[in-house]
């Protein structure tokens, strides 16, 4: 008898491991079927935006793991998750990749939260979007963020050691009862060793991600 399968759609390949990782130490009973288009983020910033043809590229990938035997889909991608709200009446679960992470967040109950990323445009976005849920549910929180150099190209070299050396020192700025996010998937290698650093937990998407999904296909059985 074939596993179920859990879909992970992506716009880098560098978002895929972390995903994998945190989603097979809780559903180890559970394939991965990885769906990239490394095309969605380079175009996305080309443009400026998720354009309406960006847009409907991602709605053709996600109805495309829907159609499959797929128990659930993950979007690894911070830039798309927007569009999961379209699905909310589906059958089978569309996760964006950081709103469990969002509510850990704001249920931890910092003075506020330094958005970390490797580009300015993915920190500003998720810092802005995490000011705006909390709002939205009457919890407001304050959100700063900041884009580290070189955190991208210690992403790429698969050194979750240089890249905690890259982070950390932004990091550590933060004030002491700030909660630190990671807003990418592919900085979540340094979750472990970043926390042992500052000596406090350090949020990041895929175990968010991961937990939320397997509280939800629990409830499904």
């Amino acid at each position: 008898m074939s596993k179920p399968t859990i879909a992970l759609i992506s716009a880098t390949p560098l978002s895929i491991a972390p995903a994998q990782e945190a989603l097979q130490n809780r559903l180890p009973n559970h394939e991965m079927w990885n769906i990239l288009d490394d095309r969605l983020l380079v175009d996305a910033q080309a443009q400026g935006e998720v354009t309406l043809a960006l847009h409907r590229r991602m709605n053709r990938l996600i109805d495309h793991a829907l159609a499959g035997d797929t128990s659930a889909v993950l979007l690894t991608c911070s830039l798309y998750g927007f569009i999961t709200e379209e699905y909310s009446g589906s059958a089978i679960p569309v996760l964006p990749p950081d709103q469990a992470a969002f509510d850990d967040l704001i249920n931890s109950a910092p003075s506020g939260v330094l958005v970390i990323g490797s580009l300015e445009s993915a920190a500003a976005d998720s810092a802005e979007r995490l000011r705006a849920y909390s709002l939205s549910i009457g919890r407001p929180i304050t959100t700063t963020h900041v884009a580290v150099e070189g955190a991208a190209e210690a992403a790429r070299a698969g050194d979750p050691s240089l890249l905690t050396d890259i982070i950390a020192p932004a990091a550590e700025r933060a004030p002491g009862d700030f909660a630190v996010f990671l807003a990418q998937y592919s900085l979540a290698p340094a979750v472990h060793l970043l926390t042992r650093r500052l000596q406090k937990r350090v949020f990041s998407g895929p175990s968010s991600a991961a937990n939320a999904l397997a509280t939800t296909l629990a409830s499904k059985r």
